[in-house]
């Protein structure tokens, strides 16, 4: 198991706040590159979190963008297609499958090599019945060079959903 910790949402952590982070131990820093983030400004993240010793873990949504990742990096497609975060609704997951077989092929012939996919919110029965369907929408399995990704939140269980109601500072 990798620890790693969101330190970008769409905008720049000074080296030394990343180097506080690795000197807490995580091995990773999660970049959100997706929407209005340029190319240069997710390479500048990139290069700070590298030179803070960690793994960037950048979170893509063109194939441009998966194009220009070095090989130092980890990368994930779309931030939980299975909820509508960021978006009016969900992902459908057959919609999903066919973005996320081109990006494992666009990563498959570039420094990356593999993706994230899909970026599943928790491992609760949405979740798994999103994962299921996204899977069907591939042929059956997953393309090679995809790994599968969830995000856990709340209370350190799988049960809970992303949107909890406790979250003082939660916009949902």
């Amino acid at each position: 198991m990798h620890y790693g910790l969101q330190t970008h949402f769409q905008g720049a952590v000074d080296v030394a706040t990343l180097r506080d982070v690795h000197d807490l131990r995580f091995e990773i820093a999660r970049i959100d590159a997706q929407g209005a983030a340029s190319i240069d400004d997710m390479l500048s993240w990139v290069t700070e979190t590298v030179s803070a010793g960690l793994i960037p873990y950048v979170t893509v949504d063109t194939y441009e963008k998966i194009e220009a990742l070095p090989t130092s990096c980890w990368a994930e497609w779309k931030n939980e297609p299975d909820i509508a975060l960021g978006r009016p609704a969900a992902i459908p997951p057959d919609v999903y499958a066919a973005e996320l077989i081109q990006a494992a092929l666009v990563a498959n012939t570039n420094p990356v090599g593999m993706i994230g996919g899909p970026v599943m919110s928790n491992l609760n029965k949405r979740g798994c019945d999103y994962l299921e369907a996204v899977i069907d929408g591939c042929g059956g399995s997953l393309p090679d060079n995809v790994f599968g990704v969830t995000h856990r939140y709340g209370d350190g269980t799988f049960e809970k959903p992303h949107k909890l109601s406790w979250w003082p500072w939660s916009p949902f």
